[in-house]
């Protein structure tokens, strides 16, 4: 899903994923169909305070070099926004009528009187985008209220009542400028925004109709969703991510945070049987996050307008990786986890294999965003 409406020729394209403490970056292809692999790279900056994109200098430098150390051949970028700076919201609307509803003016128009009832800023001080979840007949033949062509207002005539529901979204535009002053400044076309949500879920789950929750550990936050035909109907943050299992294992084994952060590596890909040891190690941690994930999937389940159940939970980022944690989860959940693989659909030489295996999911949300790229060129 996009913020903007921007495309451009046929060429490949890059996404780039600005998290809170890295830069992953994908070029992309499009070769009869097939997402090909261009190019790729990560650079990581460990950050005091705030995030990247508060530190528009240092973000700069590091795009800069990530972009020049892989390489990569296009001015024709795509990024996403955190999800913490997007306000995303469904919206019902009952009772327009079936003109009003099918008129994509006429619709976008009911969209935006009720954007405005709930939207955290002024609509002026806004970028706003809007998917259709479903569109439905509310009940017989009635008289509803209409804004036909030529009348002074709102009139009654008779048709079908529609009930609609969409996926509500928006930015403050001064967030959304950083990023495109940013990517200006160094040359780069920055042709769409796109949310971290929509993003991973496109490379997770290209074909997948069921209801997923999408658990992506970032360096400093879990980033929860609950997507269906890859919109996002629950969102929700967690103060967790692969800083804290760092710290973790500095304050328990007694070593320095650079010990950990290689301890956790080595861990990862290391068959040493005692490799699991590491969850003993964090239990209290361990037991926070299946507590928030399964606070989520009650919420979920309880909402009167998107309730469903979970059918499956998709582990990415980093931590998804380490050894024992998706079954950790799935015993402790009783629910089907699993480990997203963002590269399965894309066409990449065999010698890249065991790199592409070992770096996994952490690329998910920048393949996402140039795969939507590719897709909607003209």
């Amino acid at each position: 899903m996009s913020i903007f409406n921007l495309f451009a020729k046929k060429e490949s394209y890059v996404g780039v994923d600005i998290g809170g403490g890295a830069i992953k970056v994908v070029e992309l292809r499009n070769e009869k169909g097939r997402a090909v692999l261009e190019t790729y790279g990560v650079i990581e900056q460990a950050m005091d305070k705030g995030t990247l994109i508060d530190h528009p200098d240092v973000l700069r430098n590091l795009l800069s070099t990530v972009m020049r150390n892989a390489r990569v051949k296009s001015k024709k970028v795509m990024t996403a926004l955190p999800s913490p700076l997007v306000f995303t919201a469904i919206l019902n609307l009952t009772g327009l009528s079936e003109a009003d509803a099918k008129t994509p003016e006429k619709l976008a128009a009911a969209i935006q009187w009720e954007a405005k009832k709930i939207v955290p800023l002024p609509l002026e001080e806004m970028v706003l985008d809007w998917k259709l979840i479903k569109m439905e007949e509310k009940g017989p033949q009635t008289e509803t209220l209409s804004t036909q062509e030529g009348q002074g207002g709102a009139v009654k005539v008779k048709g079908k009542q529609m009930n609609v529901q969409v996926l509500l979204i928006g930015a403050a535009k001064v967030v959304v400028k950083k990023y495109m002053d940013v990517f200006k400044s160094l040359g780069y076309e920055l042709i769409d925004l796109d949310v971290e949500s929509s993003a991973l879920s496109r490379a997770l789950l290209p074909s997948d109709s069921s209801t997923v929750m999408v658990v992506d550990i970032g360096a400093t936050d879990a980033y929860i969703s609950i997507v269906k035909n890859h919109i996002a109907l629950f969102e929700r943050t967690v103060n967790f991510g692969g800083n804290a299992i760092s710290k973790g294992f500095a304050e328990n084994l007694k070593i320095d945070i650079n010990q950990a952060d290689q301890f956790k590596v080595d861990l990862t890909y290391s068959n040493n049987p005692d490799r699991f040891k590491w969850l003993g190690i964090m239990k209290d941690e361990m037991k926070m996050v299946v507590n928030e994930i399964r606070y989520c999937i009650n919420l979920f389940a309880q909402d009167s307008v998107v309730g469903n159940e979970v059918e499956k939970i998709m582990l990415t980022g980093g931590v998804a990786l380490m050894p024992g944690f998706a079954e950790y989860l799935e015993k402790q959940l009783n629910t089907k986890v699993l480990i997203g693989d963002p590269w399965v659909n894309l066409v990449y030489p065999e010698v890249l294999k065991p790199l592409v295996d070992e770096i996994g999911s952490r690329f998910g949300i920048a393949i996402g965003l140039a795969l939507w790229a590719i897709k909607n060129q003209k």
